[in-house]
């Protein structure tokens, strides 16, 4: 299993060498569609131009090494096989880069032994290094809390919101039936096109390669998918079982949306890039099983146990489940999980009043020396521009940040409704966390602007960029 960025294809040599007569999709992101014959070579010339904002100049200097390092290699590149044959850069000013490359897509190298080529992903994508963005320490936030303009219909309104690519904030609707979008910058709130089922109709959602926000069902039996240009709302091929059957969702490697099973016993995949809904294989508890995914490094998603007790893993390259190692509390335990720094999975606490920590390196499971209050008290988290998670406050008054390094917790300043008041965040370009309304009737801002604007890798990664 290769080390993979998010919205990278994940393909291994069994794939390449072996695809005979079957569909080979590549039009992510700009590739081409192919059917080829067992081992033939496949190849298509093309070039990739790339205009991106670099904040660091290390963050340069990274990019730059790892073409030199790598040119005439075969790289991962928007979801394909390539080799780089040449590239240019150039400066417009100290902060923004063009790329030229140029690429010769290759789905079967002309290599006999497969341990000798080493396959490297490139660490830029659509929405740049996902990892590195990730990993990097961009400061730590002001202590304050604020709240925002805007005044939202409380009564369990939205759970869960997404990041859209021009930075707003989207809030997927769970009873409303209207969502909302809170613009940071010009600190406003709008109601957006499009009538929603309310009853409780979604639980989270992800936002598509294309920029569109797929809805997660959870009693609706149709999903929504919203569309900031023009401003629509459609509703996608396919149905589901309804009856708070889906609690969140992760947008897989290949594009491809997973539905993480609540009160189903089986998953759900939709694809955008043919409208399709499919049943992927492994059958799952029910009965409240799992709240919430975590996409992790090696593209396999990690449910979050919330009355089961033993977690599980899908695979979407072998289409398999498996259920790894530890035992976990069951009774609503967790809800939301958050992908740390150095790849581990941090489940957290609803009513559970212990955290619980995954290791998908080691297969092992281990639960933090901190405390939590229990009784419902977050709702998913955020990871902060340094590294530390903010948990979501749901029925607590008060929000916890956990360091993951020196395993400790502290309470941030600020107080909050308690009684449901909030139901995910949303990490915005500038480093605060918005705060998802559910049962309070206004938002809440932690932490104040930093500058300059954090990168898309770190705001819109599929690793964080959803419930």
């Amino acid at each position: 299993m290769y080390d993979i960025a998010p919205n990278s294809l994940k393909l291994s040599w069994e794939n390449a060498l072996s695809f005979e007569s079957s569909y080979v999709a590549q039009n992510y992101y700009g590739g081409v569609d192919e059917k080829g014959n067992r081992n033939q070579i496949n190849q298509v010339t093309k070039t990739q131009t790339l205009s991106l904002v670099v904040p660091r100049y290390d963050e340069y200097l990274e990019i730059d090494n790892f073409l030199i390092t790598n040119l005439g290699q075969p790289i991962i590149f928007n979801g394909a096989l390539y080799c780089c044959e040449s590239f240019k850069w150039t400066c417009q000013n100290m902060q923004v880069f063009t790329l030229e490359l140029s690429l010769v897509q290759v789905f079967r190298p002309d290599v006999t032994d497969r341990d000798k080529l080493k396959i490297k992903y490139f660490p830029l994508t659509f929405i740049a290094d996902f990892k590195a963005a990730r990993q990097y320490n961009y400061g730590t936030l002001t202590d304050t809390l604020t709240t925002p303009n805007g005044t939202y219909p409380g009564n369990n309104a939205f759970y869960g919101g997404v990041l859209l690519t021009d930075n707003r904030v989207f809030c997927i609707p769970f009873k409303s039936t209207t969502a909302r979008v809170y613009n940071p910058t010009t600190n406003t709130l709008t109601t957006p096109s499009g009538t929603y089922p309310g009853n409780d109709a979604f639980a989270g959602g992800v936002l598509l390669p294309d920029g569109r926000v797929f809805c997660i069902p959870y009693n609706s039996t149709t999903a929504r998918i919203y569309n900031t240009t023009p401003d629509t709302l459609t509703i996608p091929n396919g149905t589901y079982p309804g009856g708070q059957s889906f609690y969140g969702g992760v947008l897989l490697p290949d594009g491809r949306v997973f539905c993480v099973p609540f009160r189903s016993t089986t998953a759900r995949i939709y694809d955008p890039t043919t409208n399709t809904l499919t049943t992927p294989s492994g059958t799952y508890p029910g009965n409240a099983a799992f709240a919430g995914g975590v996409l992790m490094l090696d593209g396999r998603v990690f449910c979050v146990p919330h009355n089961s007790t033993t977690a599980r893993i899908y695979d979407p390259l072998a289409n398999t489940v498996i259920t790894p190692t530890g035992t976990y509390p069951g009774n609503n335990a967790f809800i939301g999980g958050v992908l740390l720094p150095d790849g581990r999975v941090f489940c957290v606490p609803f009513n559970s009043t212990t955290a619980r920590i995954y290791d998908p390196f080691t297969n092992t499971l281990i639960t933090s020396n901190t405390t939590y209050s229990g009784s419902g008290a977050f709702v998913s988290g955020v990871l902060l521009p340094n590294g530390r998670v903010f948990l979501i406050p749901f029925n607590s008054t008060t929000a916890r940040i956990y360091n993951p390094i020196s395993d400790t917790l502290i309470t941030p300043s600020g107080t909050y409704e308690g009684s449901g008041a909030f139901a995910g965040g949303v990490l915005i370009a500038d480093g605060r966390v918005f705060t998802v309304p559910h049962n309070s009737t206004t938002a809440r801002l932690y932490g104040s602007a930093i500058s300059p604007n954090l990168p898309m890798g770190r705001t819109h990664s599929a690793y964080d960029n959803k419930l």
